[in-house]
């Protein structure tokens, strides 16, 4: 979506990507609450996606704040970034069971 707004010059694409970054993590989230028994038993490992999708999203919004130059969009640009590697990586270890109850962490 930033590449889109940088490439056809439309703001409204970064806005849109701005609140997709911040629900996106929030779904993952309760999907990961209502699938809970599931991951328990096997929980998935994504080591390695999460550090590949969070060194590709630093380039991207790096290129953007370049194209967009100095000022309220870059900053929102930034902001945008931010929000998405910090949802990668809580939803891909809310997802690996890093982040347990404390009750869930004692029968460990």
């Amino acid at each position: 979506m930033l590449l889109l707004a940088q490439g056809y010059g439309r703001p409204a694409y970064t806005d849109l990507a701005l609140v997709l970054a911040v629900l996106c993590p929030v779904g993952t989230l309760v999907y990961a609450r209502l699938l809970a028994d599931e991951l328990s038993e096997a929980p998935p490992k994504a080591q390695l996606p999460t550090v590949l999708a969070a060194a590709a999203t630093v380039p991207v919004v790096i290129a953007s704040c370049v194209a967009a130059g100095p000022g309220r969009a870059a900053v929102k640009l930034v902001v945008v970034g931010v929000l998405l590697v910090a949802g990668n990586v809580i939803s891909s270890r809310t997802l690996s069971g890093a982040y347990l109850e404390p009750s869930e962490a004692r029968r460990d």
